[in-house]
């Protein structure tokens, strides 16, 4: 199993619209199965949030694979929109895990 997080930093003028979009446009647009399992949408803790909260998406892949198809339609799709909508108010890098 992979796990592929995005850490998204999110200015606090737009924390809300950023998590209604991921909560009720992304997340609801894909279709879990064996393949892209699960997701967790966490709140980083011990941060400064005096401008910014610290947000990571984190997606449970089936394998390898699955996560090379998942950078080529959904993460370029999701960044491509987050850039559209929010600029340089959201920021965030990525890292891939996996489960031994």
């Amino acid at each position: 199993m992979i796990l592929y997080n995005i850490t998204f930093n999110v200015e606090l003028e737009v924390v809300d619209a950023f998590k209604s979009y991921i909560q009720q446009k992304h997340l609801p647009s894909l279709n879990f199965d064996e393949k892209l399992m699960d997701y967790k949408l966490l709140k980083l803790l011990n941060v400064d949030e005096s401008e910014a909260m610290t947000i990571t998406l984190q997606y449970f892949l089936k394998d390898m694979a699955t996560y090379n198809q998942h950078l080529v339609t959904i993460d370029s799709q999701l960044k491509r929109e987050l850039f559209n909508m929010y600029g340089e108010k959201v920021l965030y890098f990525c890292s891939i895990l996996e489960k031994i």
